[in-house]
């Protein structure tokens, strides 16, 4: 079982008594994850259940009372902590009471981590009971600098130990011809963990295509009962054949023949089910920048491929520029903090900016350059957002292995953007 990087952030909440929550699609890696932090604790303090089992189920269901005597009787002492370990709460009809009553009456006895792969219905299941009760940590595919861990690339992840604004020269140049064939696998297969497991190309494309039939065909349909299949999944191809563009619900909804507030509901599904993420415009002058309209990308590019049962090499691609960018947003939307958010800018004269990395405060637009081509458009975008919002940095994010400084404007191959 590998590490993942969100288990250090983890670890500093082993002591207080909340609930730890763990959200993230299927096949992210949450039950190996749970699995791994198990191994944390003696085997006479631990106890693991999955809700999709029905007796384990049936332990949760017959009430507080009911679970502390399932542990005593397996032999856990409750008059010390325990760590108790719960896959797919969702399944667990009305458990925002029940874990209410464990985090207020038994916390000394009993710490809960809990994962589930939806957002939507465990969020319904939160109501306002569980208000300061609970952490909410989302897992995610791999990031690339995880990936290269999976790979067996233990030195490469362990020299790409820091954010992409935090280098001053490209250290990794020497680790290039291992990087960059890594990076254009990642950008067609992205981060499922199993994936980057596997070796061959065949694998990981039929790996993808049973995540993409299991879940978002089947597992998405069933959970939120969608009638209108056919249509549900034209959205989903249609939107990832347009990732990194303006959304335009009024577009979507005559595309795929469906009411607006059916596509905006689809949308929310998707979001809140891991798939795909909407990012809105950054704004400060109203009459002359986008307010309203917002971005879309996939979560990860290897389910963005699979929909679009597209896993050519990026050289032979139309869409490497989408490929690349959507790679970009993943990397970022991934390992920035809670405090950061994501926007893209954009004015009405058309000026345009890929990304704006909101640091508390401290913007950084970032372009993202998928081929060889004259960056003096690049830079002049750059510089104009610099200007407007008196940035004193810049970055131009390449898939090749491009590392430069200009005018306080850094070229970053994209193997850095971590």
């Amino acid at each position: 079982m590998f590490y993942r990087d969100i288990e250090k952030e983890l670890e500093t909440y082993i002591d207080c008594k909340q609930a730890i929550f763990i959200l993230g699609a299927r096949q992210v890696g949450k039950t190996t994850l749970i699995k791994r932090m198990m191994t944390n604790f003696p085997e006479s303090n631990r106890y693991y259940f999955d809700l999709e089992k029905m007796s384990d189920k049936k332990v949760f269901e017959g009430g507080v009372q009911n679970l502390l005597s399932f542990l005593e009787f397996h032999g856990l002492d409750l008059k010390t902590r325990n760590y108790i370990f719960v896959d797919e709460i969702q399944y667990l009809k009305d458990f925002s009471n029940l874990l209410k009553l464990l985090v207020d009456y038994h916390s000394d006895s009993i710490k809960l981590f809990l994962s589930g792969s939806s957002s939507v219905q465990i969020q319904t299941g939160f109501q306002d009971s569980l208000a300061g009760r609970k952490y909410i940590f989302n897992l995610f595919p791999l990031t690339f600098r995880e990936f290269l861990l999976f790979r067996g690339k233990d030195h490469l992840y362990e020299k790409l130990n820091r954010h992409f604004f935090d280098w001053k020269e490209d250290e990794l140049r020497f680790g290039r011809d291992e990087l960059l064939p890594l990076l254009y696998e990642f950008l067609l297969f992205g981060g499922y963990p199993e994936v980057a497991k596997i070796d061959q190309f065949d694998r990981k494309v039929k790996y993808l295509t049973e995540i993409v039939n299991a879940y978002i065909v089947k597992d998405i349909r069933t959970m939120f009962t969608i009638e209108k299949i056919d249509k549900f999944n034209h959205l989903v191809r249609y939107l990832a054949a347009n990732i990194a563009n303006l959304l335009s619900i009024h577009s979507l909804a005559t595309e795929v023949g469906i009411y607006h507030e059916t596509i905006l509901n689809y949308l929310n599904i998707l979001e809140e089910s891991f798939i795909v993420k909407r990012i809105p415009p950054f704004f400060q002058n109203k009459s002359t920048e986008l307010k309203k309209s917002s971005k879309l990308f996939f979560i990860d590019n290897g389910i963005r491929n699979a929909v679009l049962e597209n896993f050519q090499k990026p050289e032979f691609r139309t869409d490497t520029g989408a490929l690349a960018e959507n790679f970009a947003f993943s990397q970022l939307y991934k390992t920035q903090p809670a405090s950061s958010s994501l926007h893209f800018w954009r004015t009405r004269a058309k000026n345009e900016i890929d990304f704006v990395l909101n640091r508390q405060g401290e913007l950084l637009p970032i372009e993202i350059k998928s081929k060889i081509q004259k960056q003096q458009k690049i830079l002049s975008q750059i510089n104009l957002f610099r200007k407007e919002y008196q940035c004193p940095a810049g970055y131009i994010v390449s898939i090749r292995d491009e590392f430069s400084t200009q005018n306080d404007i850094r070229v970053l191959p994209a193997y850095l953007l971590t």
